[in-house]
């Protein structure tokens, strides 16, 4: 019999184009990257690839390789839990079949303590713009991007935002005329406030440009136009976020028989642990006497996802493992932290070597942090993806 081989994520071919990444779904970019940095990370996500049952490795592929961003990092999210796992030494079992229910989790993890279900989950939160702009900016500047100056890069503020996507040739329209006709060695002793706008316009978008100039050694490299900007402003999302991802989670699976652990990615970088005990344990508030207002103290409201009233709820999930920003090129630099259910109907006796958050006996959350760094258990050096930087440096005056 002929065993076909499992295919591997990402394309076969010479790789020359070292740019950074310019408007470009994650995918592509990671598909289309050149540089031993990156060919590191490629590496690492095929080994994974490879130790990934082959009935499901279609789906996981497929849905890696997709370009858009929530299927792209899910199936990330996904291999990297199974590495993990398997990184401990742990049987893996992938979509498991449970006993009264249709739904399955996605993995069922043999470990010396003891049984675990996980269900994984990527959770968009972090900063929420209120006029629901985020990755829209990337019509201006991903035109821009395509062009290149020997002498300048451009700093770029956007002060009117269209509904449609402009023409890319509207957005460019006039930059690279406006930059010939700068000095860049006269710029470069010039404060910022003072440096020469050129005003864009693109269908209804409104946007500014100012001039960087380049060091004069690096002056003629080709490199992305845009270095600086556009500010982005909005509100944190994180806590109601991933209440709702625990609230959609809580009875998909009925009342297993096993220790459920829901793992949440989250990947904006910002969450901390004062966003998971408000999620988990309760949010903060200000109380206050108001014949005495100088007298407020802060106190934590019962209305966390297992804490709520008098007692404990979403009990079915005996614990939360939170990864902040654990991307295809970060594995080294943390592990997620496994929150510990108090309440859970079904404590969990495994042990994990993880970074863990628990109630003590005080009730005091207990932080404690893992014995082996990200880089050790994935067999890794501590500079992974490097040594080398991701892209070849550029000098800029300023």
């Amino acid at each position: 019999m002929t065993i076909v081989p499992q295919p591997k994520v990402f394309d076969d071919f010479v790789r020359t184009d070292p740019r950074p990444a310019n408007g470009e779904d994650s995918f592509s970019f990671l598909n289309r990257v050149a540089s031993p940095y990156w060919q590191r990370v490629r590496d690492f996500i095929e080994a994974a690839f490879a130790e990934y049952p082959r009935d499901d490795a279609a789906d996981i592929r497929a849905r890696f390789r997709d370009r858009r961003w929530p299927e792209h990092v899910g199936a990330w999210w996904e291999l990297y839990l199974h590495a993990l796992f398997r990184a401990f030494g742990f049987s893996v079992e992938v979509h498991p079949a449970l006993d009264g229910t249709t739904a399955r989790p996605d993995f069922r993890v043999w470990t010396p303590g003891g049984v675990l279900l996980v269900e994984a989950r990527y959770v968009a939160a972090g900063l929420v713009s209120s006029e629901q702009r985020v990755g829209r900016d990337d019509w201006i500047i991903a035109p821009l991007n395509d062009l290149t100056h020997p002498d300048f890069m451009v700093s770029i503020q956007i002060h009117q935002r269209g509904a449609p996507q402009p023409r890319r040739t509207a957005v460019t329209s006039g930059v690279l005329e406006w930059l010939d006709g700068l000095d860049a060695d006269a710029l470069a002793e010039q404060s910022f406030t003072d440096l020469p706008r050129f005003q864009g316009c693109a269908g209804d978008w409104r946007f500014e440009l100012q001039p960087i100039a380049v060091s004069r050694k690096a002056r003629g490299r080709q490199r992305r136009l845009v270095g600086m900007g556009p500010a982005t402003g909005g509100y944190d999302n994180t806590v109601s976020a991933l209440r709702r991802a625990l609230k959609e989670k809580a009875r998909r699976y009925g009342r297993p028989s096993d220790p459920l652990i829901l793992a949440v990615l989250t990947t904006s970088g910002f969450t901390d642990t004062e966003d998971v005990v408000d999620a988990l344990f309760g949010s903060q508030a200000v109380q206050f006497d108001p014949g005495r207002p100088h007298d407020a103290t802060m106190i934590r409201r019962r209305d966390g996802f297992w804490i709520a009233g008098a007692g404990y709820r979403g009990t079915r999930i005996s614990a939360v493992l939170i990864g902040d920003a654990i991307l295809p090129w970060s594995v080294t630099t943390r592990l997620p932290r496994l929150w510990v259910n108090p309440g859970a109907a079904n404590p969990m006796g495994a042990q994990l070597d993880l970074p863990t958050a628990r109630i003590d006996d005080e009730g005091k959350l207990a932080l404690a942090e893992a014995e082996i760094s990200a880089a050790r258990r994935f067999g890794l050096n501590e500079e992974w993806p490097g040594p080398g930087p991701p892209f070849a440096r550029e000098g800029i005056s300023g």
